[in-house]
């Protein structure tokens, strides 16, 4: 979800992958409403260096994506789904500031952030949510093999190779 977001910002602004993430996490807003139109930010171009941008032009960015996102979304999958429903957002993205009332002003959703209370011993961001909960529905339904003896073998494997590697 959340990387191509950032191959946008990159495209659009003419900077690197890395510089492009930077600004998407340090700078990124997906409620454009609350952003001061005045407001700049300093980026590195690929091109050009060091230059000032309105920071407006970054959120316009990352709003117009997830616009998108949400609209095919709900194209197949209709987000009407009542008063009661609370969207669990998860993965990078779902740490992008305004991405909430972003979802609330327009599809009138409530939304949380997808950390889940029986993973929070496990993982501390819901920037690792998805691939958690991916791998324990898979250990859950049987899809991947799991038993206490591959669990201990595993963390042996992973306990040598850092201590070899260090």
């Amino acid at each position: 979800g959340s990387n191509s977001l950032t191959s946008d910002i990159s495209q659009c602004l003419k900077v690197s992958i890395p510089e492009a993430e930077r600004l998407k996490i340090i700078h990124g807003d997906v409620n454009i409403k609350a952003i001061d139109p005045n407001e700049t930010i300093e980026i590195t171009t690929l091109e050009e260096g060091r230059k000032t941008v309105n920071k407006l032009l970054l959120c316009q960015i990352i709003e117009a994506r997830m616009s998108e996102l949400f609209q095919h979304i709900n194209k197949n999958m209709s987000l009407d789904l009542g008063p009661d429903f609370t969207m669990v957002i998860g993965g990078g993205g779902s740490l992008l500031r305004g991405l909430g009332a972003f979802l609330n002003n327009r599809y009138l959703l409530k939304v949380r952030e997808g950390l889940p209370e029986d993973i929070k011993h496990i993982i501390e961001s819901s920037a690792y949510a998805t691939a958690v909960g991916l791998v324990l529905f898979g250990v859950k339904t049987k899809a991947i093999h799991f038993n206490k003896t591959s669990g201990n073998q595993l963390k042996s494997k992973v306990t040598n190779w850092v201590r070899n590697f260090f």
